[in-house]
């Protein structure tokens, strides 16, 4: 694994600990006030659902999609 590979690896770790800690703070602690807008509890629940709701669509997307278009057994014995 090459050094660039790490450097990517541990920044996704660090920006995920940072979004995890934001949206704890928000959930907990009230409406908070960035520079151009304000995230209420309520807000930042709908936006977490709203996420692994499209997540969740795109991976049934995807598994249809493999079972469609995956040859049959007996197509495969076939050749």
């Amino acid at each position: 694994m090459s050094v660039r590979d790490k450097l990517f690896g541990g920044i996704l770790c660090l920006l995920t600990l940072v979004v995890a800690v934001m949206y704890f703070f928000v959930l907990y602690n009230g409406p908070t006030t960035f520079i151009f807008f304000t995230l209420s509890p309520l807000l930042v629940l709908e936006i977490v659902v709203s996420i692994f709701f499209v997540f969740a669509v795109i991976v049934m997307f995807w598994v249809g999609y493999t079972i469609l278009t995956t040859p049959s057994i007996e197509d495969i014995k076939k050749k």
